[in-house]
């Protein structure tokens, strides 16, 4: 989950409450903050005065969750993680090919045209 990898403060808004009564929402929220997963909770545009009320009740005293440390390496994603660090060799970084996905790209390939 997020709440685990992310170095970054997550919030939680509740969204379109308006159609909804305030104390579900609120205990929802509630519930995200004791597990740990949110530094900020509100809502949106439709959220009524009685939502935000209900919201900041159910939170009020709670400590906001303490993003973890990561260290400040260069991260690269695709089919697996990559992550550089001070002691990396020299890194060669290319895309790889389809042949399947192409005709006309496998015959270039095969000719050794590319």
């Amino acid at each position: 989950m997020l709440h685990r990898v992310g170095a970054t403060i997550i919030s939680a808004i509740a969204r379109r409450c308006a159609r909804g009564p305030p104390v579900p929402t609120s205990a929802l929220i509630r519930q995200l903050a004791d597990e740990g997963m949110v530094n900020i909770v509100g809502g949106c545009c439709g959220t009524t005065p009685d939502h935000v009320r209900a919201i900041a009740a159910r939170v009020e005293g709670m400590t906001p969750r303490i993003p973890p440390k990561r260290d400040r390496l260069t991260r690269w994603s695709g089919l697996e993680a990559l992550v550089v660090r001070p002691d990396s060799n020299f890194l060669m970084i290319g895309e790889r090919t389809n042949v399947t996905g192409s005709k006309k790209f496998a015959e270039l390939v095969k000719a050794g045209d590319y």
